[in-house]
């Protein structure tokens, strides 16, 4: 059916039963599990590290396993781009307004970024939404951040969000935990003291915990981690790039001597490692066989390979230093940033939607907790300001223009200045300014009639 909710979708797979979470988190376990493979492989721990040492001359010889951690910049630059500069509300001035308080207050700037990055790594996180107080017993919203490997949202067969898990177990005490997210309440188990797990609290919850996940063709109930796309290449740049390095230090630099007859002598044995020796046969000859590469085929297959890396990490070749940028028009800017801007509109289309479900729990603490209710005409919504380079001049220029033209609001071209960093800020302050200019006008005005008065009054 449409619409289930979490009681009934536990009714109907698990009978009711009391301790039915334990069976759900063994069911996730599978998604879990890649969470921490992926953690491990930001860490370091790669494909590469597995390969074998080899014997050489009789001796072990420890191969290259240089592990490249070029994933961290590449998925870090997507995060920069779209939230490195602070995106802006738009929507009515009273809600906008209060929004602007409640995410300076609760640091949503931040927290904003900790989600798309996580999300990015790792496909999935959750976010739980309560009202709080500060030390002057002033009411607010704040957010906790369900990390991605405690994190198991509940769907039911019709793909409705219906519940979610957070479980842990401490790495020292072994103590496990259980946080169950209910629509109106979150029930908190755990098995500390060795009697099995037992309700040890109840809270009022005024809503589902954000499930923030990407865009997933496989499975659109989950995310999915773009860590995916890119791992196969760097796996494949670090196989070779050490394979290479193994060459370096074996074939090239110390090749194995052919010796093609007898050496003249007493002693007929020399040292490997030796070099510069004069050798002396009977007949025959004497060389050092060594493997040939061809630079133009090593050097297009690892080009090939970096330029496949930067086009699924949606990285302007200009960052690497692989066009010249300089005296280039905004237009062109765009141009180079072009797969960049595609990529931060995917990641816009998920966070919006995982933005709606914030917006309506905090409206609804708002309604519950503090009295304020919106109307059907008031409303919110958010413009993301991409991190690009920008010509700033022409910027300016266009702005000008449009407010010469009287095509554009006051607000909005602060907004578009990439001069102003912060919109609200920058339009308190003109206010306070034209209401000063206003009282000084006028207060030389009053100046100015009393001074032609008396002027007047002397003239009778």
């Amino acid at each position: 059916m449409f619409g289930q909710t979490l009681e009934e979708y536990i009714n109907s797979k698990y009978d009711g039963s009391e301790m039915w979470f334990e069976k759900e988190v063994e069911e996730q376990q599978v998604r879990i599990l890649k969470v921490f493979e992926y953690k491990n492989y930001l860490n370091g721990v790669h494909k590469i590290l597995n390969k074998p040492n080899i014997q050489y001359k009789n001796k072990e010889f420890a191969t290259k396993k240089t592990v490249f951690n070029e994933i961290k910049n590449i998925l870090d630059f997507s995060t920069i781009y779209l939230l490195g500069k602070k995106p802006s509300f738009i929507g009515s001035e009273n809600k906008v307004k209060l929004y602007n308080n409640i995410y300076r207050k609760g640091k949503y700037s931040s927290i904003d970024y900790k989600i798309l990055d996580k999300v990015k790594k790792y496909g999935d996180l959750g976010e739980y939404i309560y009202p709080t107080k500060d030390k002057r017993n002033k009411k607010g919203v704040a957010s906790y951040i369900i990390q991605s490997e405690d994190f198991y949202p509940i769907y039911s067969d019709t793909f409705d969000y219906v519940g979610a898990i957070e479980h842990w177990t401490h790495e020292d005490s072994k103590v496990s935990y259980y946080r169950v997210y209910y629509g109106d309440k979150v029930e908190f188990w755990d098995n500390e003291g060795g009697y099995g797990l037992t309700l040890r609290d109840i809270k009022t919850s005024y809503g589902l915990p954000v499930h923030w996940h990407n865009l997933n063709d496989g499975d659109e109930r989950y995310g999915r981690s773009e860590i995916e796309d890119i791992k196969g290449i760097i796996d494949d740049l670090e196989g070779i790039i050490n394979r290479l390095g193994d060459a370096v230090h074996t074939i090239i630099t110390n090749p194995i001597l052919h010796i093609d007859g007898e050496l003249k002598g007493d002693d007929n044995t020399m040292n490997v490692d030796g070099i510069g020796y004069a050798i002396a046969t009977d007949g025959g000859k004497v060389d050092y066989p060594y493997a040939q590469m061809d630079y133009d085929c090593i050097k297009l297959y690892l080009d090939t390979l970096k330029e496949e890396l930067h086009k699924i990490g949606a990285i302007p070749s200009a960052i690497y230093g692989q066009s010249n940028v300089a005296n280039i028009s905004e237009t062109v800017i765009k141009q180079l940033y072009q797969i960049a801007s595609n990529r931060a509109s995917i990641n816009e289309m998920w966070m919006r939607e995982g933005l709606e479900q914030r917006w309506e729990v905090i409206d609804t603490i708002l309604e519950e907790c503090e009295g304020i209710e919106f109307n059907d005409d008031e409303y919110i919504d958010i413009e993301f300001n991409y991190s690009r380079p920008a010509n700033d001049s022409e910027t300016v220029d266009n702005i000008v223009k449009l407010r010469e033209i009287k095509a554009m609001s006051q607000r909005d071209s602060i907004e578009a200045s990439p001069l102003t960093s912060d919109v609200n800020q920058t339009v308190e302050r003109l206010e306070e300014e034209e209401l000063k200019e206003v009282k000084e006008n006028n207060g030389n005005s009053g100046v100015n009639d009393n001074v032609n008065q008396s002027k007047d009054n002397c003239l009778q």
